[in-house]
């Protein structure tokens, strides 16, 4: 955690060292990960690509607690792949994810309020006049906590 108060530290808000590492959801002295990237800031929480575990975890800065986000998720990729190694993660609007699934080379949707899985925006390549073409879904909007646009 970044302090922003004039106190000028950094201080470690998940897990407690370099080697102490694994896949444990709940408090944040109690949980633990293995390769956190990708971050991204949505609605009163965070969520992040927890590569080496496979999975999208959920940070509470309120109630100081780490979670799967993607448990009970309905899958409707045709594939249906557990994630492998992902690595980068987008929030476009307020419950929707974008997921770098790198070791499976897509992209993948997390719809959260619906509770569903599927390909990132992007629909299979379909044939049209004898062309390979490949439809899009409706244009992508990303917030940028950093530049502070909305």
């Amino acid at each position: 955690m970044l302090r922003l108060d004039g106190a000028r530290r950094v201080e470690t808000l998940i897990g407690s060292g370099l080697f102490d590492f694994g896949h444990v959801n709940g408090t944040f002295a109690e949980a633990r990960l293995q390769h956190p990237l990708g971050i991204a800031w949505w609605t009163a929480a965070s969520s992040f690509a927890d590569s080496y575990n496979g999975t999208i975890r959920s940070v509470d800065p309120k109630a100081g607690t780490v979670s799967d986000l993607d448990d009970g998720f309905l899958c409707t990729d045709s594939l249906c792949l557990p994630l492998a190694e992902p690595a980068g993660i987008a929030v476009d609007g307020a419950l929707r994810l974008l997921v770098a699934d790198t070791n499976n080379h897509r992209v993948v949707e997390y719809d959260v309020a619906a509770r569903r899985t599927g390909p990132g925006g992007i629909v299979a390549p379909r044939a049209v006049s004898g062309q390979s073409r490949v439809a899009r879904a409706a244009p992508l909007r990303f917030d940028s906590v950093a530049q502070g646009t909305r």
